[in-house]
This record gives C-alpha cells, structure tokens and sequence, in this order.
C-alpha cells in the first residue's frame, strides 16, 4: 500500500509498505524540519502580502503555501459574514504537529472502506492544499459528519465562495451547510446558503436575482444547487422556515432568461422541486407545534402563491413547449407529493389529461406514474383506462413502462402501504399508541417482510376485482401486443389466479317444434317451451331417403371403362332421318305444317342426339 505524507514544506513522500497479517504496525519516518503554520497566522500574512504590507522577518522564515479556501479574509467580511476562527488551544496543538496531512492509498489499488483517523485541522488542510478532488472530497465528507459548529460553517462558505474548487466539492459544501441551519446556531448555515446566492446571482444590495446567464457552466450548477440545498433546511418541527419557503418563491416568481441564450427549463424544474420540498414536513421530527395565527396565515399564504406559480409554468408549458416538456413533467411531479403529503386534494383529472395519445411519451408516463403513486388504479375506471391503454396502445415504449408501473402499483397494494395499523393521536402534549391485535401485528409483518405473504395479501386484494380480471384478460388476448408483453402478462395472471386445465362446456337442450294452421294455406312453426332431453327414436329415421346404390358389371376381360356420353347438336341443314317417326316438311303431305300468315314456313327446330358408348380401354365398343 502506497501512504502518501504531506509535510509543512509542501513536498508530499510517499512510503510503499507490505501488509502480510490482520495487524500490522509500521513506522514511518517523515522530517522535522519544518513546522505547521498556524491557521490563522498563515491567513493574516496572506492578506497583508496581498495588500502591500510588510511580513514579519520570522514569519519570512517560515515556508508559506498556495492553498484554497483563503477568501473572504477581511476584517470587514468576516464580520459581514459572521464567520469564526479557531481557537488559542486549537491553534497550540496545530502548531505541534510536524505535518500537514497523511492519504492513504491516493491511487486506489485496494477495494476496501478505509477510515483514516486525523485531526479536523488535518483534513482542512487536505481540503485546501491537496489539488487530487477525491482528497478534497473526502475532507468535505468528514467535515459533513462532524458537529454542527460555526467554525465549521465558516469553513464550508470559504469553500462555497472560491471559485477556484471543482464545482462538485462547491455543490458538496452547499449541502453540508444545509446540516448548520439550525435554531440553535442562529441558522448560521441558512445565512451563508442566502449570502452566497446573493453575492453571485443577485443586483448589488438588492434581494432582487439578475437576468440568468448561463455561459459560465460552473456558475450554472451553483445557481441550481443552493436552493436545493436551502431547501432541506428544517426547524425543530420538521418544517421549512418561512423566510427559505419567500426565498425560493421570489426566485421562481422573478425568474428572467430573457437576455440568456441558453434555456432555462432544467433550472425552473429544479426550483419548483426545491419549493416543494418546503412545503413538505419531514415525518421524523415530532413535537408540538408552537406557531402563532399570524405566523400560520402567512404560512398558508405563501403555500398558494407557491402552488399557484407551479400551475403557471405547467400552463405556460401547454402553449410553449419546454424542451422534453420537462416543465410540465416537473409540476406534475410535484402536484404528486404534494397529494401524498395531504397538502392538496388529489384530483384525477390534473394527472390523467396528459395521459391521452399523442401527448409526448415521456409526460404520458409521468402522469401514469403518478396516477400509480396515488393510488388511483384502486378504483375501477382509471384501472379500466389503464389496463387499455397498456394493452391498446401503439407504442411498445409505452406499453412496456405501462407494465413496470402495474407492477409498482400492485406491489404497493401487496405491501399494504396506503393502511396504517397504528393511529397516533397527540392528546395534551402526550401520544397515545393503539395497540393491534396479535394476529394483526403477525400479518402486518408476514405481509411487508416475506414474498409468500406479500403474494397472499396482494390475491385477497386483487382476487374479487372482476374489473381487473377483465380488462387483464382483455389486454392479453389484445392482438396489438408481442410475444413477450403475452408471457409477461400471463406470469402474472398464474401469480393472481389458480390456474385451470379444463372447462365446462354448457349446450341447450333442444326444443320441441310446434305448428299451427291460420288459414288460407298459412302454416306457423315455432319452438316450444318444453325441451327434448331425449335423441329421436331410430324409427322416426326410416322415411329418410337411402344412398344410392352403383352396380359395377364385372367383365371377363379388362376392366371396363365407365360410361361416356357425347351431346351432339344437328344443324337445320342437315338430313332428317328417314322412318316411321320421320316428318317431311318438303311435301304438303298429312304430316306437314301450315305455313305462316306471312307467307313464310317456320324454321326447324334444332334436334339433340344423345350416343351412349360402353366398353373397356382396352378395345373399342
């Protein structure tokens, strides 16, 4: 393993060890030479050197060092911005140390959780003086972890403010100061999150945002992340202040990109999640609620105006479209946790409207999956709808995630998740728990922790739905669907339904014939009421008419041919046959016509011989 020692001279040396036990213990040898620099005594002859000012001849002596973090180190900024330094004592035990800082494997040829125990101090020096960001990330992650002190909010917005760090440990320590907007720090970390998005995005002395411009991609993610970061800032209720939730509402509300040649679309999203994520209260914090009427009123009147501002830009999306309509997805996204909160009605029309075909796929699905997460697939209608689209529609992109959306729906109704088996009612400052019943209990926890029981709950939910069996066996006897989108279907017809490997066939019986005479030779035949169980006797069979019988000659010779028979058509111009039965029209003779008014005889008619010739192939007849 490769160990990684950076000394006060800046130079890092680097040790290769061998770890052959389970325990091993190396000495490792580093120089004295140089010892670390105060904190604070580095940052004041840093300041002055920039400012002109003479250094100290013993301060001359001592190595100084480029390093990150250094802004905002101005008597009147630090007072502006309420920032601390370290103490006497922590700055006595820093100046004993002979090094700055220790990594351990920097090129990350073991695969193992690694847990370096230093001093705070010690990663601050990492976090600012080594140029590897996964140094700096890892001292970001430590500080992160610590106690919510102002020294370390201090150290997180000098880390915020340098533009010089890669915007990813920035977009870090934004959210690591999100930790140290607490009551009990005077929102020390709220006021550096508002300070900082003010002094990047706003006009001068003015709360009021600039026109965005996004030219510069770093200064893009800050703008995005700080309110994000502002909104996971909770009281000791669980509820966003409501200076954060005017904050975040100005933003959208003043929003301008009309001078920006970039869109905008992904940043609103982003800040109408933001403001949602207010409007929410975290469910683990718990206690009374100390709010006056004043206070609530102004509450509930920021929450409209915020929920009227997201419809605004739903809307503005419907008559110019956003790209992806990632404006429209968003607000519906968030109209969906906000009903799941109980901050609004959940009404299905606001998601199923953008449901219809030909709206574009990715807001089709987006509002399928939110009408899944409330659990509107529960009634009738919407699973009809559902199960139609999913089975009928054109789009097999569409049809797929149709089918991952059934199985989270049913998986939240298997798991139980919209029934609560323990009421909590507050009752003058104390909770009282309703115990369930034992076989409740075993239940709840066979049905949320085991698959068998989770399949049982989902089958006694499911199986009397005779909605969703028919429009089930509807989608998969669609001939719309493929191959594989049948198998899928059927796999969870055979979870639901015991399969069945026969089927009663049910046949009427016949029905009796009747027949009345109403005159005038009218007959009127109709079935009777009365049904035949029994099959006709063989009697009544005998008056059908037989099959004919062929007679085949046997010959003595070959065997004979069938029959041929050769029409042959006489014309007028031919002879007539001369004999008993022979007429002559040449003659006036007994046997003769008369001849026509006109003067004229009638023409013969045409006569058909017929020859019948019988014999064999073999010789002629």
């Amino acid at each position: 393993m490769t160990i990684r020692i950076h000394e006060a001279d800046g130079t890092p040396y680097e040790h290769i060890v061998e770890i052959k036990d389970g325990n091993t213990r190396i000495e490792i040898p580093y120089n004295t030479k140089y010892k670390r620099l105060k904190r604070s005594k580095r940052q004041k002859e840093r300041a002055a050197a920039a400012a002109g000012l003479e250094v100290s001849a013993e301060a001359q002596d001592d190595v100084l060092l480029y390093c990150l973090g250094d802004v905002l180190q101005s008597e009147e900024e630090v007072n502006d911005w309420r920032l601390v330094d370290w103490t006497k004592d922590e700055e006595d035990k820093m100046s004993q140390e002979s090094y700055e800082w220790i990594r351990m494997d920097a090129d990350f040829e073991w695969i193992c959780n690694m847990t370096v125990a230093m001093p705070g101090y010690m990663y601050l020096s990492q976090l600012q003086q080594d140029r590897d960001v996964v140094a700096q990330y890892e001292s970001i992650q430590y500080i992160a972890a610590q106690r919510e002190t102002q020294l370390v909010s201090t150290i997180l917005v000098r880390t915020l403010m340098d533009r010089r760090y890669f915007h990813g440990i920035r977009t870090a320590a934004a959210f690591a100061l999100a930790k140290n907007g607490k009551d009990e720090l005077d929102w020390i970390g709220l006021f550096h999150l508002e300070k900082a998005f003010q002094d990047f995005f706003c006009l001068p002395g003015s709360p009021m945002t600039r026109s965005n411009d996004f030219s510069d991609r770093t200064s893009y993610f800050i703008q995005r992340t700080i309110p994000q970061a502002m909104a996971k800032v909770r009281d000791n209720s669980g509820k966003a202040p409501l200076r954060v939730k005017r904050f975040l509402l100005d933003i959208l509300k003043f929003n301008d990109n009309a001078n920006n040649e970039y869109s905008d679309s992904h940043y609103v999203a982003h800040i109408m999640t933001a403001i949602t994520e207010t409007l929410i209260q975290k469910p683990e914090h718990s206690g009374m609620d100390f709010s006056f009427d004043d206070e609530a009123e102004d509450d509930q009147r920021v929450q409209r105006a915020a929920i009227e501002e997201i419809d605004r830009y739903r809307r503005m999306d419907e008559w110019i479209s956003s790209y992806q309509n990632v404006c429209s997805t968003t607000a519906l996204t968030c109209k969906m946790r906000l009903a799941k909160a109980g901050v609004i009605d959940i009404l299905p029309v606001d998601f199923l409207q953008y449901s219809r075909e030909g709206t574009f796929d990715m807001l089709r699905l987006e509002a399928f999956r939110c009408a899944v997460q409330l659990g509107l697939i529960k009634n009738d209608i919407v699973l009809k709808y559902f199960m139609l689209v999913l089975g009928t529609d054109p789009s097999p992109h569409i049809r797929e995630n149709l089918q991952r959306l059934l199985g989270q729906g049913l998986a939240a109704i298997a798991f139980g998740e919209d029934k609560l088996d323990i009421k909590m009612e507050p009752s003058a400052g104390l909770v009282i728990e309703q115990e369930s019943s034992t076989e409740g209990r075993q239940a709840h926890i066979s049905r949320t922790q085991t698959v068998p029981g989770a399949l049982e709950a989902l089958k006694t939910e499911i199986r009397e739905n005779q909605a969703f069996k028919t429009s089930l066996w509807e989608a998969v006897t669609s001939p719309t669907i493929g191959l594989l989108e049948i198998r899928d279907l059927l796999d969870l017809c055979s979870l639901l339904y015991q399969s069945k490997t026969s089927m009663m066939v049910k046949l009427e019986y016949p029905r009796y014939w009747a027949v009345d005479h109403l005159g005038n030779g009218k007959l009127r035949f109709y079935k009777q009421t009365k049904p035949r169980t029994k099959p006709l006797p063989p009697k009544t069979l005998m008056n059908a008419p037989k099959a004919p019988v062929i007679k085949k000659e046997e010959s003595t010779g070959s065997t004979g041919a069938a029959p041929k028979l050769i029409f042959k058509r006489k014309s007028a111009n031919s002879p007539q046959t001369t004999g008993a039965g022979a007429v002559n029209t040449a003659k006036g003779g007994a046997g003769a016509k008369s001849a026509s008014p006109s003067g004229h005889t009638e023409p013969p008619k045409p006569r058909l011989t017929l020859k019948l010739k019988l014999g064999g192939s073999s010789s002629p007849s």
